[in-house]
């Protein structure tokens, strides 16, 4: 925009020049004429006939009684916009964001457990009972390091147990002891299924094999409930047997004691892990780690397969150490029950299989332990495979 050369349109008398003047007014040429003297600032060229400039209200005001077709900006407004309220704006989003980030590093929206944990809602009914509701937040009573260190006394059967803050989010993570491999399904068994237990029949499945009882039947420990032999006329060519491919579910009560001693020492996991990376190379290890604790408990997963020959693996290191632990009555009645729930789970052969009641009959206090004695109402693998 080409700037108006002023001594050719105005005198010096028709002109006051100020830098700080709120409007800017877009009008044709003649109105610099038309108002003497006038007040105005960064007189600009549009086009042969308009005109820009910069002026204070009073100014304006003449303008507008003489000259209605004029286009008028609010400098003052629009700064006040641009430099003040647009800021303003963004401090204030600044400071809000600032405390939803505080709160969500002081408190805790959400307690969950880790994609990768093993789930026990009496850890987590726990962890809630050492937490303070405030408004839509939590807030633990103890610090995380305390909280996870009483999850280790009180959960000391688990191989790893303890808590991680991500954000707003509260992770329990629990890691069980590795159980028993059990055995094959998948192979070919030639025999005999028998009874263990005295019970009912609740539920058969057998895809191979001859079936010799029915749901809702009452059997004897011994009985026989499926047999490779079809006709029942040949017990040892396997030329004329079928495999045995099948599962008898049933309901029993049994009758266990259980003793706690009162004061015992135990292993515990202080919450302190390693992890480090080693390669298998056609089934050899390499760079296989050591355990730098004196006392660890192991686990590992597959990180990476690069090929059928070549895999990276994680190991990691959880440190065991011993404590002093007493126990009260409630303490070694708690003991009990998971000590029965970890047995039923680590022998589990099918998602039918459950605890349906435990019902303590007998408590004996002695003078260094408990005696508890339960009955246990559950739905079980009653079969035992026997070869001929």
């Amino acid at each position: 925009m080409k700037k108006l050369k002023l001594r050719e349109k105005l005198s010096k008398s028709n002109l006051t020049i100020k830098k700080r003047y709120h409007y800017e007014v877009i009008s044709n040429k003649e109105i610099l004429n038309k108002i003497k003297p006038i007040v105005a600032y960064n007189i600009k060229n549009i086009d042969n006939d308009n005109i820009s400039f910069n002026c204070n209200k009073k100014t304006l005001n003449e303008i507008l009684k003489l000259e209605k077709d004029v286009k008028v900006t609010n400098l003052y407004r629009n700064f006040l916009y641009n430099k003040i309220f647009k800021k303003a704006f963004f401090w204030v989003g600044l400071f809000i964001i600032l405390i939803i980030f505080l709160l969500n590093q002081i408190f805790i929206r959400t307690i969950i457990f880790d994609k990768n944990s093993y789930v026990d809602m009496d850890v987590y009914d726990f962890v809630m009972e050492r937490t303070n509701k405030v408004g839509p937040y939590y807030r633990l009573k103890y610090s995380i390091n305390d909280l996870s260190q009483d999850l280790r006394t009180k959960f000391m059967y688990y191989a790893y147990v303890g808590l991680q803050k991500k954000g707003a989010k509260l992770y329990i993570e629990i890691i069980k002891q590795d159980l028993k491999e059990k055995e094959d399904d998948n192979a070919l068994k030639y025999g005999q299924v028998i009874s263990k237990y005295n019970g009912r029949i609740d539920y058969i499945e057998c895809t191979s094999g001859n079936v010799l009882v029915k749901p809702n039947e009452i059997i004897k420990k011994g009985d026989l409930l499926i047999t490779s032999n079809i006709n029942l006329d040949n017990l040892y060519s396997k030329e004329k047997l079928v495999p045995i491919k099948g599962i008898v579910i049933g309901t029993i009560t049994e009758y266990r004691t259980i003793k706690i001693p009162k004061n015992e020492i135990i292993e515990i996991y202080s919450g302190e892990f390693e992890s480090k990376t080693y390669f298998e190379l056609f089934k050899n290890k390499v760079l296989n780690p050591v355990s730098p604790y004196e006392k660890s408990f192991t686990k590992e997963y597959l990180a990476f397969q690069f090929t059928p020959f070549l895999k990276v693996y994680k190991r990691y290191f959880y440190e065991k150490n011993e404590k002093v632990v007493s126990h009260t009555k409630d303490e070694a009645q708690n003991i009990a029950l998971k000590k029965i729930y970890y047995d039923f789970i680590k022998n589990k052969t099918s998602e039918r299989e459950m605890i349906c009641s435990m019902v303590l009959l007998k408590y004996v206090e002695g003078p260094s332990d408990f005696l508890l004695t339960y009955a246990i109402t559950c739905k079980i693998n009653m079969g035992e495979f026997a070869s001929f």
